[in-house]
């Protein structure tokens, strides 16, 4: 073998053992601000091009083999946020704290209105009859005043008087309130509508839909709260 080959096998030889010795395990840790520890966190690395992820064992402890050469890392755990950019010395092991992310969570109504509030406030759509509109259609009773109201039909009958349909749901399941308190008195399940004063209504309020939530089983297809005056 002539002296060129046996200098070209030693210099790859010893590049061969350079790289192999150039590489070192670091550790590096990862805990929550409070101490504990993270299992399944992700270190992302960069060196030379190449991209490489590891993770965490149960003592929160990832071993990550680098070069001499310039590696960058990206550490994160679900639920934590995520630190970029660190460089990496394959001479030191690292530990890092990672912090809590603060998540906010959008504003969600469960349960129904339980205080009086402004009408374009309610998450129901509430429609109201003024005293003016009822005074223009000298209504007397509350099926004078109801009937003409777009979605709401009364059904007449000889011995239960006035009954409301709203929007195809019969009078049973329509609620009818003075003040926010039921009327009583239901017969077949139904209140004749023309049995309801309104000569001291200062508005009649009422909401087409289903009102189950918080007037109970008997509001499926509406509830109509008449607010009378209040004496001076």
């Amino acid at each position: 073998m002539s002296v060129k080959k046996i200098l070209i096998c030693v210099c790859l030889l010893q590049f061969f053992v350079e790289g192999i010795f150039a590489q070192n395990n670091i550790s590096i840790t990862l805990i929550s601000k409070q101490d504990s520890i993270l299992q399944d966190a992700f270190v992302n690395v960069y060196c030379n091009g190449k991209f490489t992820q590891y993770f965490t064992n149960n003592n929160g402890i990832a071993l990550v083999p680098i070069s001499k050469t310039n590696c960058l890392a990206s550490i994160g755990a679900t639920g934590f946020e995520t630190i970029f950019n660190i460089k990496l010395d394959s001479s030191k092991n690292y530990t890092f704290k990672l912090i809590k992310k603060n998540t906010a969570l959008q504003e969600v109504i469960v349960t129904a209105q339980n205080k009086t509030i402004l009408a374009e406030n309610s998450i129901y759509k509430v429609q109201t009859i003024s005293e003016k509109t009822i005074q223009k259609l000298a209504a007397q009773t509350l099926a004078d005043a109801i009937g003409f109201e777009n979605g709401m039909y009364q059904q007449q009958d000889n011995i239960l008087g006035s009954a409301l349909n709203i929007q195809g749901i019969g009078a049973q399941n329509i609620k009818i309130l003075v003040n926010g308190v039921p009327i009583n008195g239901r017969e077949n399940g139904t209140i004749d509508l023309s049995s309801i004063n309104i000569s001291n209504a200062e508005r009649i309020e009422y909401i087409k839909g289903p009102m189950s939530v918080m007037y109970g089983t008997d509001a499926l297809g509406g509830v109509i709260n008449i607010i009378t005056k209040q004496p001076n």
